[in-house]
């Protein structure tokens, strides 16, 4: 395998009621490969109806890992179980049953490399 570069995303959002309210993060170029080692999230002010950690891939499909139902306000989710994403998948954090102005947050960690030759 190829060096491995460190992945590090982490941001706030601002809920404006949207549901589901998707936040995909980049794309895996081709010929690389993106380890996911952690993935936290939180809605700071309100409870909400569900939360999801998965992918999309270029055929808009998406797969998902992990979901929590009825997550709590001000409470950190997490899945901790590292995930490989190929070329051509989006990480996509989501959240369902948001209520306006509220604020979402999360944090990803992990490393990208270059695979073949």
């Amino acid at each position: 395998m190829g060096k491995k570069a460190e992945y590090k995303q982490e941001g706030k959002k601002t809920s404006d009621a949207t549901t589901p309210l998707d936040i995909e993060l980049d794309e895996v170029e081709d010929g690389y490969k993106r380890t996911i080692q952690h993935v936290s999230l939180e809605d700071e002010d309100t409870g909400f109806t569900e939360a999801r950690i998965g992918y999309v891939n270029r055929d808009g499909r998406y797969h998902w890992w992990v979901s929590q139902q009825s997550p709590q306000a001000g409470v950190l989710y997490y899945m901790d179980r590292a995930k490989v994403l190929l070329a051509g998948h989006t990480l996509v954090i989501r959240f369902t049953g948001t209520t306006n102005g509220d604020v979402l947050a999360f944090a990803v960690d992990g490393f990208t490399e270059k695979v073949g030759p």
